[in-house]
């Protein structure tokens, strides 16, 4: 009965770089919001809208570099909700289509990056 959620806030998508920052999103939380955001099943929802003009309003757990898409940090739905009401559901006429098979790097967690662990970053088929 967790009732943790996250809001993605979607500018553009591309599926590769979405995929790639959506990890890093995931590596970037500390061990309760994780917990807790795993508890829910990972329930996200996700927007339509820039996340460059609604930063300033709404506290962003992460931006992609690019602008493309941002993630609130997992809390209650209450958290998110002025946001939420603020911005529509992200609808596709379609389902997202990857087209040919794309290959990926996953970063580097956070916590590999002390000179006593090591572990490069992973690469993934996005099919």
């Amino acid at each position: 009965g967790d009732d943790t959620l996250v809001a993605v806030v979607v500018r553009d998508l591309d599926l590769a770089g979405w995929a790639r920052q959506t990890c890093a999103y995931a590596q970037g939380l500390d061990a309760a919001e994780a917990a807790a955001w795993r508890r829910a099943f990972t329930r996200t929802v996700f927007l339509a809208g820039d996340p460059e003009r609604i930063g300033a309003r709404f506290p962003l757990a992460r931006t992609a570099p690019d602008g493309s898409a941002a993630w609130t940090a997992p809390g209650p739905p209450g958290a998110t909700a002025a946001l939420r009401r603020l911005l529509k559901l992200l609808q596709a006429p379609a389902a997202i289509r990857a087209g040919e098979d794309t290959a990926f790097e996953i970063p580097r967690h956070p916590a590999y990056r002390t000179p006593v662990v090591s572990r490069p970053p992973v690469r993934r088929d996005l099919c």
